[in-house]
């Protein structure tokens, strides 16, 4: 099996020696846990936001305004236009 070597914070090291310790664990095998369970769960940020219920309605309306995403500052709290 291929392998990857990582340089690591003393903090960074304390912080997995504490969650390996709580799952009954080495670093490494928690490592790979933690690595497969994010490419097989889809939490990486695209896969995230592909999920969020928000990301995936249609408009509901729209605003009327072209510049809108460029001057929200403006429409929503009355900040001069840039």
């Amino acid at each position: 099996m291929p392998f990857v070597n990582v340089e690591l914070s003393q903090d960074q090291i304390n912080y997995l020696e504490r969650k390996a310790r709580r799952e009954d664990t080495t670093i490494e095998a928690y490592l790979s846990q933690f690595v497969h369970r994010l490419a097989m769960e889809g939490r990486d940020e695209e896969s995230r936001l592909a999920r969020d219920p928000m990301f995936r309605l249609a408009p509901a309306y729209g605003s009327g305004m072209s510049d809108l995403s460029t001057q929200h500052d403006h429409y929503l709290y009355g900040s001069p236009k840039r």
